[in-house]
C-alpha cells in the first residue's frame, strides 16, 4: 500500500484482498489509485476514515467484484469505478446501502459495472451525476425516506440510470427537485412511485417512453 500525506495513492501488492484500515487520520483515495489493476478482487475500506474516492480510482479493474465502503465517505468522483465490469457489490451493509454520509455520486461513477440487485440511496445524497449508474444490472432502486426532515434537495442528471435493463422498481423521494431527461431511459420500468408533489418535475422524457406514476 502506498500513501502520500493524506492520500491513498496506489497498491503494488499481489494479494487479491485489499484492506484500508487506518482510522488515525482522514484521507482521500487518490485519482487513478488502482486504475487498470488486474489483481484485486475484494476491497474493504470500511475500517478507514476515507472521505472521498477520486476519479478513476478503481476504474477498469478487471477482477474487482466487491468493495465495502466507509461510513465517512462523502464523495464518489467521476468515473471512480468506470468499466470495472465484474463489480457486483458496493455497499456499507448487506442491504446494499450506500454510506449515510455520502453527498455526491459523480458522472460515470459506476458506469459499465455489474452492480446488481437492490440499491439504497441515502437521504444525504444531493447529486447523482450523468450516467452515474449507466448500463448496470440494478433491479430495484430505493431512496432512504428520512425525507420530511431532510433539507437536502436531490438532483438526478441525464441518463443517470440509463440502459439498466433489469431495473423494474423505482421509488423517488419527496426531496427530488430536478431530474434531467432520459434519467431512466432504456430500463425495464413501466411504473415509477413518486410523491404527488413531484409531478411537475417528471416528464415522459425521463424514460423516453410512456410511463405511469
Amino acid at each position: 500500500v502506498m500513501t502520500n500525506q493524506n492520500f491513498f495513492v496506489g497498491y503494488l501488492g499481489r494479494n487479491s484482498t485489499l484492506i484500508l484500515a487506518d482510522k488515525s487520520f482522514d484521507y482521500e483515495i487518490y485519482s487513478y489509485a488502482l486504475w487498470e489493476n488486474d489483481i484485486v478482487v475484494n476491497i474493504n475500506t470500511s475500517y478507514s476514515n476515507a472521505s472521498r474516492i477520486g476519479s478513476y480510482a478503481f476504474s477498469s479493474c478487471a477482477n474487482l467484484k466487491y468493495i465495502t465502503l466507509p461510513d465517512t465517505l462523502k464523495v464518489i468522483e467521476a468515473s471512480a469505478f468506470l468499466n470495472s465490469y465484474q463489480l457486483i457489490v458496493a455497499e456499507i451493509t448487506e442491504e446494499r446501502t450506500l454510506p449515510k454520509t455520502l453527498q455526491a455520486i459523480g458522472t460515470h461513477a459506476f458506469k459499465n459495472t455489474g452492480l446488481s440487485g437492490k440499491i439504497q440511496i441515502p437521504a444525504s445524497v444531493e447529486t447523482i451525476g450523468e450516467e452515474a449508474f449507466y448500463n448496470c444490472n440494478i433491479e430495484e432502486l430505493f431512496f432512504t425516506e428520512a425525507l420530511e426532515t431532510s433539507t437536502k434537495n436531490l438532483t438526478i442528471e441525464k441518463n443517470a440510470f440509463g440502459n439498466c435493463t433489469r431495473l423494474t422498481v423505482v421509488e423517488l423521494p419527496a426531496r427530488l427537485r430536478k431530474i434531467y431527461p432520459y434519467a431512466f431511459t432504456g430500463t425495464g420500468l413501466s411504473t415509477i412511485h413518486i410523491h404527488s408533489s413531484l409531478l411537475e418535475f417528471i416528464t415522459d422524457s425521463t424514460l423516453e417512453e410512456p410511463v405511469s406514476y
